[in-house]
C-alpha cells in the first residue's frame, strides 16, 4: 500500500494519518508552523481524494506537537478522542462527548505521537529568581476540566476508581462501601469488566494502528515504528485474558 492510499483509508487513526502526511510532504519541517488552509492545501495538492476526516486527523496532529489545547481544553481534547478513535465522526460544529473508550485510545495515540510532551516555561520564569533554580520545560499536563471528565466519562460507565489507560482521572465523588460489602462486590464486579472491556478496545486498536506504523517511512527512511518496538508496546498494553498478538 503507497502513502496515497494510506490517506485515503476510512478507517485510518489519527497518528497513522499525522505519519502518512508528513511523510507525503517529505518531512518538511516549515509544515508544521504553517496554518492549517496551507497544511490542507498542500496536503490535497500532492494526494487527491483524501476524506474529511482523514485532513482532521492530521490536523489534530499538527495540534498536539505544536500547541498546548489537547491537554488545556477540553473541547479540542474531545475532539482528538473522537478522531481517534470513533468510527462515525460527527460534523466539526457539533458537539459529539467522547466515551470512555475513546478517552482511552485518544490518550494512547497522544502518548504515541507527543514523546516529548514537554512545555516551555521560558516566559514565566521569574526575573528575581536564579535561573538555575528554575526549569525551562515541564512536563504537559491536563487540565483539571479534562482530569474531571475522565473521571466523569469513567463514573458514569460503572467505574469506581481509575483505570491504567486513564490513571490521573478525577472521579466526580468516592463511594463509601465500608456499610455495604455485598454492594461493593457488585460495583467491584462493575469495574473490573469496565477496566478490562477498556484493555481490550484499546489493544485491539493499537494492533492496527502500530501495524500501519511499521509501513510508513520516517524521515530516515526506516519505518515510524520498527516491529519489535510496536511488539514491546503491544506486550505493555495487553490484557491479562489476551494472546499477544505480533505484528
Amino acid at each position: 500500500m503507497n502513502l496515497d492510499d494510506f490517506l485515503r483509508q476510512p478507517d485510518i487513526t489519527v497518528v497513522p494519518a499525522f505519519c502518512a502526511a508528513m511523510a507525503v510532504l517529505e518531512y518538511d519541517a516549515e509544515i508544521l508552523n504553517s496554518d492549517p488552509e496551507a497544511i490542507v492545501f498542500e496536503l490535497n495538492r500532492v494526494v487527491s481524494g483524501i476524506p474529511e476526516d482523514n485532513i482532521a486527523r492530521v490536523l489534530a496532529g499538527v495540534t498536539l506537537l505544536t500547541t498546548d489545547l489537547v491537554y488545556k481544553n477540553l473541547g479540542v481534547f474531545i475532539r482528538f478522542c473522537n478522531l481517534s478513535a470513533s468510527d462515525e465522526i460527527a460534523a466539526a460544529d457539533m458537539f459529539d462527548p467522547a466515551d470512555e473508550f475513546e478517552v482511552a485510545f485518544g490518550r494512547f495515540e497522544m502518548d504515541l505521537l507527543d514523546t516529548d510532551d514537554t512545555e516551555s516555561l521560558v516566559d514565566n520564569r521569574s526575573e528575581f529568581m536564579r535561573k538555575s533554580f528554575q526549569p525551562k520545560t515541564i512536563k504537559m499536563q491536563f487540565s483539571e476540566e479534562i482530569l474531571k471528565y475522565c473521571g466523569g466519562v469513567l463514573s458514569i460507565a460503572g467505574a469506581i476508581r481509575v483505570v491504567p489507560s486513564i490513571p490521573d482521572a478525577k472521579f466526580p465523588r468516592v463511594i463509601d462501601f465500608s456499610d455495604s460489602p455485598e454492594m461493593y462486590a457488585v460495583a467491584e464486579s462493575r469495574h473490573r469488566q469496565i477496566e478490562l472491556d477498556i484493555a481490550d478496545f484499546v489493544y485491539e486498536r493499537a494492533i492496527r494502528t502500530l501495524t500501519l506504523l511499521t509501513k510508513i517511512p520516517g524521515a530516515d527512511r526506516r519505518p515510524v515504528i520498527e516491529p519489535d518496538l510496536g511488539n514491546q508496546i503491544l506486550a505493555a498494553i495487553k490484557p491479562d485474558h489476551s494472546d499477544v498478538t505480533s505484528i
